[in-house]
């Protein structure tokens, strides 16, 4: 399953997104970081590629979740619906977080 690069840039009125993962592949992903789906090519820098509105994001599965998935989204509230262990050190770098 891939979720394509600019999947959903462009929509700037979004408040709350579902993925069923993040980055650009379920399973042996490249990109593995959020804003891949609006757009950016690189985790560095891609926290300024989110509309201004998205306040939630959920993510449906913790494959391929990188350290630096959410580095810089600092206003947006995350909930994993399995999140393990395992990832939750990967979301240091997003200010809020909900299990």
């Amino acid at each position: 399953t891939y979720q394509g690069l600019n999947a959903v840039k462009g929509c700037t009125s979004l408040t709350s997104l579902t993925i069923p993962f993040v980055g650009n592949a379920y399973e042996n992903a490249t990109k593995t970081y959020f804003g891949w789906i609006f757009g950016t090519n690189s985790a560095a820098n891609h926290a300024r590629e989110l509309p201004e509105s998205l306040k939630t994001a959920t993510v449906l599965n913790d494959v391929a979740i990188d350290t630096e998935a959410f580095y810089g989204c600092k206003y947006l509230r995350l909930t994993a619906k399995r999140l393990t262990e395992r990832v939750n050190k990967r979301f240091t770098n997003a200010i809020r977080y909900k299990t």
